[in-house]
C-alpha cells in the first residue's frame, strides 16, 4: 500500500525526498551540481533546504557549467517535463560523462512526465545510474530501468522496491538506501557484446585468432564470463598503443574509449593524473616490484666526506666561506698575484650528481619498460631521454648489471629495471 499526498505538497515532498535519497546515497565529500530553470525555484529552494552538504547551482537558461574543470559526477536535474530533461542531458553529455555518474531527476508536471519516455531518452545518453523521481495520482515514485536480454533495448521502468522505505527518515534505513536505490546494473550482460580495445603487449597480453591470453588476456576472459557477456576486441583506431591526451582530445586504446568506439581499453599502461581525470580505472590486481641498480660508487677522499649530505650549492658556498680568509691571508702576505694564483690550482674532485637529470647530462643511460616511462611525463628532459628496454630483457640486465659486466673503463650506465 502507498501513501498518498495532498496535492499542494506534491512538489516540496518530491523535493524533500530527492533531499533524503541524495543524502544516503551520494558521496559528502564530493560537489553535487544542481541544474534547473526557473520554474521549478521552488522545488529547488526546498532542497537545499534539506540537503546541507556541498552543491553548485546552475539555471541552464542562463550558463552551461564546464564540466571538467568541476569534476564532478552526482547530479541533481529540476525539470519540468520530459522534454525538458533532455535538454538538460544535451548540455550535460557534450561534455564527455563519467560513466558511473549518479543522477536524480525530479520532474514536477505529471501529466507530462511519462517514465517509459524518459528511460528512452535515458539510454540514449548512456545514463544508467539515475533515479526518475514523478508524482502519478499524488502518489511519489521513483523509476529506474536495467539492461535487457535485447541488447539494443533496456528494460521498461521498474518502480524502486524499497523507495517507501529509503524516504523514510530512520537512522535503520541508511544502509538499504546506500545499496537498493542505485543498484548494480552491469552483473549479467545476457550474451550482448563488451568491445574491448587492446593490443599485443608482452608477456600481459597476446591475442591468438581473437583469443586473449596472458596475464591481462586471462584476466580479461574472466571478466566477459562473470558478466556474462560476449568478448568483441578491437585495436586501437590510431595504433597509438595506449594512448595519451593531445589537442584536447585522447588517442590510443584509451581513444577509443572517450570517443565511444569501445566500452573497456585493457592495457597494461601507468596511472597518471590525466587518466583518472578522464576515466574511469579499475583498481590494482596486479604489481611489479621496482628494483634500482647501479655500479658502486667511486671512493672518495675522506676530507670530502663532510660535503657529502649537501646539494652542490650548498658545497661550493661552503668552499668559498673557507676560502675567504685564506685569500685575505694571501694578500696580506704576498704582492705578487701570479703566487696567489698558483695556491688555486689544485683540483678537488667532486661527486655532482645529485638528480637523474644530472646522471643523464653525466652521459649515464636512464630508461625501463614503456609504461614506466609515462611516470615522467611532466618532465620532458627525461621523457625525451628515455632507453627503452624490452620486457623480456629486464631479468638479463638485472642479472649482468649485479656481476658488473655493463660497467668497464669508458662504460656509464643507470638504469631502473623492474621485474
Amino acid at each position: 500500500m502507498f501513501e498518498r499526498y495532498p496535492v499542494e505538497e506534491i512538489i516540496e515532498l518530491m523535493a524533500q525526498n530527492a533531499a533524503q535519497v541524495a543524502y544516503h546515497s551520494f558521496k559528502w565529500q564530493y560537489t553535487t551540481l544542481i541544474l534547473f530553470n526557473a520554474s521549478c525555484l521552488f522545488g529547488l529552494d526546498v532542497f537545499v533546504k534539506s540537503y546541507d552538504k556541498n552543491i553548485k547551482l546552475y539555471n541552464v537558461m542562463e550558463s552551461v557549467p564546464d564540466l571538467k574543470s568541476e569534476d564532478v559526477n552526482q547530479f541533481i536535474l529540476f525539470v519540468a517535463d520530459v522534454s525538458d530533461a533532455q535538454a538538460f542531458l544535451n548540455v550535460i553529455e557534450i561534455q564527455k560523462l563519467k560513466a558511473n555518474a549518479k543522477f536524480i531527476i525530479i520532474c514536477e508536471h505529471s501529466n507530462e512526465c511519462d517514465e517509459t519516455q524518459a528511460v528512452k531518452i535515458l539510454w540514449t545518453y548512456t545514463i544508467f545510474n539515475v533515479i526518475f523521481i514523478k508524482n502519478e495520482d499524488s502518489l511519489i515514485s521513483g523509476y529506474t530501468y536495467f539492461r535487457s536480454e535485447r541488447c539494443d533495448r533496456p528494460t521498461p521502468p521498474r518502480r524502486l522496491e524499497h523507495w517507501d522505505k529509503c524516504i523514510d527518515s530512520s537512522k535503520k534505513v541508511i544502509k538499504l538506501c546506500k545499496k537498493h536505490m542505485f543498484p548494480q546494473k552491469f552483473s549479467n550482460f545476457h550474451r550482448c557484446p563488451l568491445i574491448v580495445s587492446t593490443f599485443e603487449q608482452h608477456p600481459f597480453m597476446y591475442i591468438n585468432d581473437g583469443v586473449p591470453y596472458g596475464a591481462d588476456g586471462d584476466l580479461l576472459r574472466c571478466i566477459v564470463h562473470t558478466l556474462n557477456a560476449t568478448l568483441v576486441l578491437i585495436s586501437p583506431r590510431d595504433d597509438d598503443g595506449w594512448g595519451s591526451y593531445e589537442n584536447n582530445t585522447w588517442t590510443g586504446s584509451l581513444g577509443d574509449v572517450y570517443n565511444d568506439l569501445a566500452n573497456v581499453s585493457m592495457t597494461s599502461a601507468s596511472i597518471t593524473f590525466n587518466r583518472l581525470k578522464y576515466f574511469d580505472m579499475s583498481i590494482n590486481y596486479n604489481t611489479l616490484d621496482l628494483v634500482w641498480i647501479t655500479h658502486p660508487s667511486e671512493f672518495e677522499s675522506s676530507s670530502l666526506k663532510l660535503l657529502k649530505p649537501f646539494t652542490r650549492k650548498a658545497r661550493m658556498l661552503f668552499v668559498v666561506t673557507l676560502m675567504i680568509p685564506l685569500v685575505i691571508h694571501i694578500l696580506l702576505k704576498l704582492r705578487i698575484m701570479d703566487k696567489i694564483k698558483t695556491r688555486f690550482n689544485a683540483d678537488v674532485p667532486l661527486n655532482t650528481i645529485n638528480t637523474l637529470r644530472d646522471a643523464i647530462e653525466e652521459g649515464y643511460q636512464y630508461g625501463s619498460s614503456p609504461a614506466i616511462r609515462d611516470y615522467f611525463v611532466d618532465d620532458q628532459f627525461i621523457y625525451n631521454n628515455w632507453v627503452f628496454i624490452d620486457t623480456n630483457e629486464m631479468f638479463p640486465t638485472m642479472i649482468d648489471l649485479t656481476k658488473e659486466k655493463l660497467f668497464g673503463a669508458d662504460c656509464k650506465i643507470f638504469r631502473n629495471i623492474y621485474r
